[in-house]
């Protein structure tokens, strides 16, 4: 019995034995793992401290080169400015003698420092550390050169006072158009309008006795004109222009005789090349500043268009077709003022149109001669009565 007490003690102090062996190897292998962790750490903040150190050179090597190159450029300076001195004094010496009337002794000119070279990063004498054992090749960092020739900056603006292009219409005036310009202009326009009138047509024998009917109508009128114009600037602030328009007309005409009550019903059409107008243009002044543009403007109108004397009438002296144009020779002065506020142009324009006179020599049907025929028996026998 003491013996196998003594071997079960025995193998129990075996195990326990072989227990804090495997737990001290345990803690001896956890601790290499930290240290090889540690000293991993180390070498990535050793690598990182020597990059800096690599930075930090570069940038000193390049504040070197600036600090050298703004040295070389004051000493430049300073030798134009000795020279630009000496030029001066014998500049001053020169208008002396040729005050005084002697003979300009000749000074000897002065000589003008030489810039000298400019040395940057790339021509300088640098210093190569060595990098340290595995280090990866830092690329070199960009290297700025510094420049000792004058920059242009910006450019010169235009003058203020140059007219904008503004396109007004063309019988309005406008900022002109440019020397030697051309410009073609087309045209669309259509209209439409209604009017109802009210009148007598006949003779008046005295103020409350009419001779005569008393018509009512209602016209409704369409039309459509095609235009094409040419703009020409003979100089920066004289233009003329020609407009040659083509028109299309439909007239729809309803009416009633009072006391008689019939009505009447007359469609009229027509068309044909209307009244062409020529202008001139001359802009005043060049405004800028608070100040707009004043265009003055000539516009003279030509009668080329069939006139309202000139369409075929019916029988009872009644029109079959209307009339493109007026029938007249009119001229129009005008000025234009013209003021640009971003983003809308300004505009008035103050004109007179005078219509010239023109001598009409048309007999218009038999109506208004057996109207006039009636009244003048009617006074005839009016009188006769009086006696």
């Amino acid at each position: 019995m003491a013996g196998r007490s003594i071997r079960k003690l025995a193998l129990m102090t075996a195990s326990t034995c072989i227990s804090l062996v495997s737990i001290s190897y345990a803690q001896n292998l956890s601790l290499e793992d930290e240290a090889a962790i540690l000293r991993g750490r180390l070498l990535i903040l050793e690598e990182q401290a020597a990059q800096a150190e690599i930075r930090a050179q570069e940038r000193v090597l390049e504040l070197e080169v600036e600090n050298a190159n703004l040295e070389k450029r004051m000493s430049v300076l300073e030798s134009q400015v000795k020279t630009l001195l000496a030029l001066q004094t014998t500049a001053k010496t020169e208008t002396a003698s040729v005050s005084q009337g002697g003979p300009t002794p000749p000074s000897p000119r002065p000589q003008v420092a030489q810039r000298a070279p400019v040395q940057t990063a790339e021509t300088a004498p640098q210093t190569v550390r060595p990098r340290p054992e595995g280090q990866a090749a830092r690329p070199a960092a960009p290297v700025r050169t510094a420049s000792t020739e004058p920059e242009t900056v910006g450019e010169r603006p235009e003058s203020e006072t140059r007219s904008p292009n503004i396109e007004l219409f063309n019988n309005t005036g406008g900022i002109l158009t440019g020397g030697r310009d051309l410009k073609l202009e087309t045209g669309f326009n259509y209209s439409t309008s209604s009017d109802n009138r009210f009148f007598f047509s006949g003779l008046e024998i005295v103020d409350a006795l009419l001779v005569g009917v008393i018509e009512a109508t209602d016209t409704d009128r369409q039309s459509i004109t095609f235009s094409q114009g040419a703009r020409l600037g003979l100089s920066d602030r004289f233009e003329i222009d020609v407009t040659v328009p083509y028109v299309i007309q439909d007239d729809r005409i309803a009416g009633i005789v009072l006391g008689d009550d019939q009505e009447t019903l007359r469609d009229l059409s027509g068309d044909g090349i209307g009244d062409i107008t020529a202008g001139a243009h001359y802009q005043l002044n060049r405004g800028g500043g608070a100040w707009p543009f004043f265009v003055g403007n000539f516009r003279i109108k030509a009668p080329t268009g069939r006139g309202p004397f000139d369409v075929d009438r019916n029988e009872n002296g009644l029109e079959t077709e209307v009339a493109t144009g007026s029938g007249y020779w009119s001229v129009e002065p005008s000025i234009t003022a013209i003021k640009r506020v971003d983003p809308v142009v300004l505009f008035a324009n103050l004109g007179y149109q005078f219509n010239l006179e023109a001598d009409i020599e048309e007999f218009i049907g038999p109506l208004f001669y057996e109207v006039l025929m009636q009244g003048m028996r009617f006074v005839q026998a009016l009188a006769l009565v009086l006696q």
